[in-house]
Order: structure tokens, then sequence, then C-alpha cells
């Protein structure tokens, strides 16, 4: 699979729509993904996981994916410490990998599901990555949500930004890294900057708001839920044809 590494984008931007013509904006846009394959009418959910498969790269807990998706194209067993379940139907994937030491125990959960525009003419397809370890929420190198814009007639897939949604990944939240080895961090609900050593940097980055994004099985909407200084928010985006709204 490719390296899918997640980068939080900090957007202070309105959000983008797309235009009379049904077309996201290039620059929200990325190159050509991949090629959809499928029989029938129109793709499946399964279509769209086995495009966004590289057999060339798939480090770490993607490659446990990536083997566990083999097994059940190929009909065969999945491992003891692996679950994975394909709804068609809802058009939904949902895995969930279980490591287990004598001094951590982490799930790694990926899932995948897929949203009609209001055009007729595109999707959207999502993939969110989260761990939790012992019951909570624990942030990673993949961990976090991506999108690909994908075209019926062209049957290509695009990465589309997550700010080219309406999502804010960053939820307020930015810092810029100073030449003086401090950091400057902006919470939009602060009235001003924080200056920060990096020591107190890291030590914050401990506690800052962390999401972890719940795709829909049955429905449009996408589940958030925010851990924060050992308390949990809940947010909902709400898919509207064209992009998501966040509603408290």
């Amino acid at each position: 699979m490719r390296s899918i590494v997640i980068c939080a984008v900090f957007c202070v931007a309105g959000l983008m729509s797309a235009n009379a013509g049904g077309v996201y904006p290039d620059s929200v846009l990325c190159e050509g993904y991949g090629i959809v394959h499928y029989k029938g009418k129109a793709p499946s959910i399964v279509d769209f996981v086995t495009a966004l498969q590289d057999e060339e790269e798939h480090p770490e807990f993607f490659g446990d994916f990536y083997d566990a998706w083999q097994r059940y194209l190929r009909g065969r067993s999945q491992q003891r410490n692996e679950r994975l379940d394909v709804d068609r139907r809802n058009g939904f994937v949902d895995y969930d990998c279980h490591y287990q030491g004598d001094d951590f125990d982490v799930h790694g959960c990926m899932e995948y599901c897929y949203w009609n525009c209001k055009d007729g003419k595109h999707k959207i397809v999502a993939q969110s990555v989260y761990f939790m370890e012992n019951g909570r929420a624990s942030e990673g190198q993949y961990d976090g949500v991506q999108f690909f814009l994908y075209d019926n007639a062209t049957h290509v897939l695009k990465h589309i930004l997550a700010e080219g949604l309406g999502i804010d990944l960053s939820w307020g939240v930015t810092w810029d890294y100073n030449d003086d080895n401090t950091v400057t961090v902006l919470d939009l609900d602060a009235t001003e900057p924080r200056l920060m050593s990096r020591a107190e940097f890291d030590e914050w980055l401990r506690t800052r708001p962390y999401a972890v994004y719940h795709l829909p099985r049955q429905g449009k909407d996408i589940q958030v839920t925010i851990y924060t200084g050992g308390e949990t928010v809940e947010r909902r985006l709400v898919w509207d044809g064209w992009k998501f709204a966040k509603e408290y």
C-alpha cells in the first residue's frame, strides 16, 4: 500500500465549496491517485478499497491491513488477532488488529466508506485510521482521516484535502516552530498566541486536542471524538452533498 502518513492541515481560510460545475477547486485536489476497476454499473466499497492498495509499499499497520484485505479477496480466514467486516450493502469496511504485549494493549483500526456528490457525477471516498490503547485513543504516525474524489466518468481517484470538504483537521489549534527553539501556539479560543519552549510544547502536545473520526456505516455524518486534557468531547460533521459542516 502507498505509505499514507496523515499530516494535520492547518487552514485559517474560509470553507471552500464546489463551483457551479460540480468540480472542487484545483487548490484542494492532488494528482490522480489511481484508477478504480470494477464490474457492473458502479463500483462498490470493495472496488474503492482495492484501488487504494499498493502491493509494493505497505508499512507496518498498513501492511497488516493489506495482508488482511488480500485474504478477504481470496476468501481466506483472517488471523486470530484480526477482525475485518466488509458491508457491501452500506458501503463500509471496518478493520481491527489487536496488538498485545506485557506492557501494551493496542487496537489498530481502519475504516472506509463513501458518499455520493449532489451532481451525480462524483463520489467522495474516505479512509480513517486510529489506534486505541487500553481503551483510549493513542496518537500515532499513521492515524488520521483522508479523502478521495472519484469521477464516475473517468473512474479516476484524486486525493482531496480535508479543508476542501469543510473540515479543519486542527480543530482550531495551530502552531509554528521558531528559530530560537521556541514554538508559537495559537488556539482560536484564546485572545492571543502563546509562546512555549520546546520542552513545554512537547509536554503540551500530550494533552492537545486529538480527534478520532468514526466513519458512518449507516447515514451520512462523521462522528468525531475529541480527546483533550483527560476529557472527551463529541462532535458531528454533517454531509450536505458537497462538504461537511460542524454540528455541536
